[in-house]
């Protein structure tokens, strides 16, 4: 049985909840504010190079939060 693109994208949309779904427990693990943490990152996410999406992580959000606030 052969599959069209139909199949793929049907596929695609039932994750789309995942990723944010994701974003949200990440950062209340970290104890951060899901709200601000989420809106910050898709605020700034695409101004960014591959090599610098690593300060998206929740915990190190978190870091560079508190350090900018402690300043």
């Amino acid at each position: 049985m052969t599959q069209g693109p139909g199949h793929a994208l049907a596929q695609g949309h039932q994750r789309t909840g995942v990723v944010p779904a994701g974003l949200v427990a990440s950062s209340k693990r970290q104890g951060v504010d899901p709200f601000a943490y989420v809106t910050d990152v898709l605020t700034r996410i695409g101004a960014r190079p591959v090599s610098q999406l690593d300060e998206f992580l929740s915990d190190r959000w978190k870091a560079a939060h508190a350090a900018l606030a402690a300043d």
